[in-house]
């Protein structure tokens, strides 16, 4: 590292040497790694993400013919061992659950019925009403998708309508009315993770200076006027591959060992998030499938063939976000897993490749707030049965005790919607606030810590 610092200051191409010298070696390691694989012709390439997240009443399917790389997956049958959901043609349901973590097993079969690949998962079901006890704040980031505000609004609509207050951080929204409703985000069109490192003609909103000039902390006190994030979410590498025209795996891991690799790339900005956001929740987005009609791509490209082979590419960036989730060794990083939960046909319009139909955007949404919930569960779970009695100068509350908790805070406000702010902590379900104004009127909330 220091010899390529020195070698800024006199040579831009002998630094530019070093650091492509330094990627090769990362692609080739990356080649040669057991769990990289590309090279076995038979497998189907079965992708199931470590963890699913859904709630109570929200809707998730895992479409089979997104979990696997194949062109016909209608020739294959489906078998889910599970104790929840239900099948439903190329599709298994998880709707209308209890909350509870539950295992899931995905067979492929062939026409014999003999098991060709397995992989397991956990879905993760959080109760619906589960609530943040003030306001949330939430900054999305990524590329076109996000910037249309789309799955944003949803997310938006489904929190505050559990009793959340929620305000989306950022400098950007798609129309006027999505400004008036508070629909901000850090979505750009055609963005990647390279541009959201470089300061280039279109500056990003997270560069300051030279290399490496990302710098999270200023961008939170000068663009969102210091109020911090408490859930960050990242929705890119849909561009970053877009244009590889390839049919090797290879050469496609090649490009994505630039994005992963590259010193303005994705490396590059979680760890500036972390730095800056170190107790924060940031989730990296498992990217969708595109739309699966062969006869939009020749429309719009003019080549069907390249319907597959987007999905080879988009397929492979699943199982290396996911690997790389593995090394970051990052508790406040997760993974999104958004691709098996959207209709590669009626979620998408007949004209476009990439970018969903209402459906689409709010199939997303579900896997984006099932995600957030589940962050939510993590730091707050509101203790049942909470009782106030209220007298002249205190107020005692009490409430049933929650199994497993270590401890219970609690937060004060004079506004029952928001303003709670912690004032003490307690280990046993029950607690005397003291000292209080007799003329003002408390609202109190109460959460389990484990």
């Amino acid at each position: 590292m220091k010899k390529i610092l020195f070698f800024i200051i006199f040579s831009n191409v002998v630094l530019l040497f070093s650091i492509n010298q330094s990627i090769n070696q990362s692609i080739n390691q990356s080649i040669n790694d057991p769990l990289l694989d590309t090279k076995s012709t038979d497998s189907l390439y079965l992708r199931l993400p470590e963890n699913i997240y859904t709630t109570t009443k929200s809707k998730y399917s895992i479409y089979y013919n997104n979990m696997l790389l194949a062109q016909t997956p209608e020739k294959y049958t489906y078998n889910v061992v599970s104790s929840i959901g239900f099948t439903d043609s190329m599709r298994y349901n998880l709707d209308s659950l209890q909350a509870g973590n539950y295992g899931l097993e995905l067979q492929i079969k062939d026409s014999l019925g003999n098991i060709l690949e397995s992989k397991n998962t956990q879905i993760i079901v959080t109760e619906n009403n589960l609530n943040f006890p003030d306001t949330l704040k939430i900054l999305f980031i990524g590329n076109s998708l996000t910037y249309a505000g789309k799955y944003e609004r949803y997310c938006k609509e489904y929190l505050e309508s559990t009793g959340n207050v929620v305000k989306l951080l950022g400098t950007q929204h798609y129309t006027v009315q999505d400004s008036i409703d508070g629909i901000f985000h850090e979505g750009r069109g055609g963005w990647t993770w390279y541009k959201y490192c470089t300061d280039n003609t279109t500056p990003s909103p997270f560069v300051f200076g030279s290399y490496p000039g990302v710098n999270i902390q200023k961008y939170i006190v000068e663009s969102l006027n210091g109020e911090k994030p408490d859930i960050v979410t990242i929705f890119l590498g849909i561009n970053d591959l877009y244009n590889v025209r390839t049919t090797s795996l290879e050469l496609i891991d090649y490009d994505i060992n630039n994005v992963i690799f590259s010193p303005w790339a994705m490396g590059l900005l979680i760890d500036k998030f972390q730095e800056a956001l170190p107790n924060t929740p940031i989730g990296i987005v498992l990217i969708p499938p595109a739309n699966e009609r062969e006869e939009t791509w020749y429309n719009v490209l003019g080549d069907s063939a390249l319907c597959f082979e987007y999905k080879k590419k988009q397929h492979r960036l699943e199982q290396r976000y996911i690997d790389k989730y593995k090394e970051l060794s990052k508790p406040n990083f997760s993974m999104i897993p958004v691709y098996p939960n959207i209709d590669t046909y009626l979620g998408y319009p007949s004209n476009d490749l990439q970018h969903p139909n209402l459906y689409g955007y709010e199939q997303l949404a579900n896997s984006f707030y099932g995600w957030i919930k589940y962050q939510i569960s993590e730091w707050f779970t509101e203790p049942k049965n909470v009782q106030i009695e209220y007298f002249d100068n205190s107020t005692i509350l009490s409430w049933t005790a929650v199994n497993g908790a270590s401890g219970y805070k609690i937060y004060r406000s004079i506004d029952p919607y928001a303003g709670f702010v912690e004032i003490d902590t307690c280990s046993s379900p029950g607690y005397t606030d003291n000292i209080l104004n007799g003329s003002t009127m408390y609202f109190y909330k109460v959460t389990a810590e484990y």
